[in-house]
């Protein structure tokens, strides 16, 4: 169960991170209670930028160079507020096979669970529509074991 809270909130993160405005004026949109509709042009901007950003990176040398399972990267991104050069760096971690199945299950999740997942979700419909819509990719993403 932790592992699909980690998960959510890294969607909801990610929704809520491509949700907001283009201007430069600091606001978070915190408070304003309208729905928020991401665009499927911006949520496909935001996989390119998390997928190049991912190639470019190299994980940081520390003492267990041991690439990161799916799992672990979700773990790893779900700590990232929607910052998408963080979550680039985690999805660098990953094995081959870890970052494939991360963006298949990222990719799954803002295509069919964008307004329960998205800016303005909440973390129950968000694990009910990944459970229901996604689970076949988050099973594939806590069974990758990079072997």
């Amino acid at each position: 169960m932790r592992r699909t809270l980690s998960l959510a909130a890294l969607f909801v993160a990610a929704f809520a991170f491509t949700a907001c405005s283009d201007d430069d004026s600091g606001s978070n949109n915190q408070g304003n209670n309208n729905n928020i509709q991401v665009d499927a042009s911006v949520q496909h901007d935001a996989m390119a930028e998390i997928d190049a950003a991912a190639a470019d990176a190299a994980p940081e040398a520390d003492a267990d160079t041991t690439p990161w399972n799916c799992a672990q990267i979700g773990d790893c991104a779900g700590q990232c507020s929607g910052n998408l050069t963080c979550i680039s760096e985690c999805k660098a971690k990953g094995c081959s096979t870890a970052q494939t199945t991360f963006t298949a299950l990222l990719t799954c999740v803002t295509q069919n669970c964008p307004s329960e997942c998205g800016a303005n979700g909440n973390q129950n419909d968000c694990d009910t529509c990944m459970n229901a819509k996604c689970g076949t990719e988050m099973q594939d993403c806590g069974a990758n074991t990079c072997e």
